[in-house]
């Protein structure tokens, strides 16, 4: 079973848009009705999803004011222990070293002696984040309502013409030779 994550840990994933992570970094950092407000936050990953935190790392440091951060990188042991189909077998267990990262994105000031900090950015580069509503409301569909979608095509092979495109001239209206 896995541990439980501290609320201010975030473990970023290759399949999770990045949208979603800064969002969740948003809502730690300056607090909203769900979650209460952290002065810093911890991002981790291993494997493929490292340039995603290497990315939501940045980018969180360029659209929130006076960021500082850590990064360390390092590597994490798994142990894999295969058991055996068939009696007489010895359990196989096999170590394996997989790169992970931790990032540290803090609103204080962190260990300025660290091998990995970064200084938070001037205020002429930061962009401040804000979350931007929707442009248009969704409407429930109405029979018979246009729906935005392009026109149908002609189906299998031409459709209403034939196998090979009805009366196109040679070859179904191809050319000659298929060219």
């Amino acid at each position: 079973p896995r541990e439980k994550t501290p609320k201010d840990e975030v473990r970023v994933t290759n399949r999770t848009p990045l949208r979603s992570y800064i969002t969740y970094v948003n809502s730690l950092l300056k607090g909203d009705e769900k979650l209460e407000k952290v002065d810093q936050v911890v991002l981790k990953a291993t494997g493929y999803a490292i340039p995603n935190a290497g990315a939501l790392g940045a980018l969180a440091r360029k659209r929130f004011l006076g960021l500082s951060t850590i990064i360390e990188v390092g590597t994490q042991e798994m142990e894999d222990v295969f058991e055996p189909m068939e009696e007489g077998l010895d359990t196989v267990t096999m170590i394996r070293q997989i790169p992970s990262i931790k990032i540290i994105i803090s609103l204080n000031e962190l260990d300025k002696n660290h091998s990995g900090y970064q200084a938070p950015l001037p205020e002429n580069e930061v962009t401040e984040f804000t979350i931007v509503p929707p442009k248009k409301e969704v409407q429930a569909y109405k029979p018979g309502q246009q729906t935005g979608h392009a026109p149908r095509g002609r189906g299998f092979r031409g459709g209403n013409r034939g196998f090979r495109g009805g009366n196109r001239g040679f070859r179904g209206g191809r050319g000659f030779r298929g060219r």
